[in-house]
């Protein structure tokens, strides 16, 4: 936890980060940042500590990106395997559809 005399950590954002971790350790740090100069005007220099939350924003905004890509990439491998794989066995795609929304009509109608 920073006290009034410490600077806010750094880390650095990795695109295999959670974001949704990465997002709240970032909004936990702009509070931290925003209760200290509050708190303490002269520990930290508004325009510096701005500044560096715009970083540490514009480097989230990357790392999002490249899970962004790399998610991409891996649903367009699996959506090539599910069409090589139905163009192999149509019949039995056909049956396991089939069968999955009988399963799903039967747990979404249930009986009243």
């Amino acid at each position: 936890m920073n006290t009034s005399d410490d600077p806010p950590r750094r880390r650095r954002i990795r695109a295999d980060d959670d974001g949704s971790a990465q997002l709240a350790s970032l909004v936990d740090e702009g509070r931290a940042l925003m209760h200290n100069v509050a708190a303490d005007s002269s520990a930290y220099r508004l325009d510096d500590s701005v500044a560096a939350l715009r970083e540490r924003f514009v480097a989230l905004q990357d790392a999002l990106a490249e899970v962004a890509d790399v998610v991409g990439m891996r649903s367009e491998r699996a959506v090539r395997a599910a069409d090589g794989y139905v163009r192999d066995n149509p019949w039995g795609a056909v049956a396991q559809a089939a069968a999955l929304g009988f399963a799903l009509g039967w747990i979404v109608g249930g009986r009243r």
